[in-house]
């Protein structure tokens, strides 16, 4: 499965695991495959063109929103 969620600064993005709040402002994360939270890994994503993740889900997605799996 994938997750969809949305930066403080409004970047779509599409995540290969649930993706969690990261420790610096307005970003998300992703946990290891152990699910421990790594610092080299909160940058696994795919960035999406603004307005993607509404065409996918059917509603827009913020940064106070929780990840939407897919």
């Amino acid at each position: 499965m994938a997750w969809l969620a949305v930066d403080e600064n409004g970047t779509e993005g599409i995540y290969n695991a649930k993706p969690i709040r990261h420790k610096l402002p307005g970003a998300w994360g992703t946990p290891t495959p152990a699910g421990i939270y790594d610092e080299d890994t909160w940058f696994v994503y795919i960035p999406l063109s603004c307005g993607s993740i509404e065409k996918l889900i059917g509603r827009k997605l913020t940064w106070q929103d929780k990840p939407v799996e897919i």
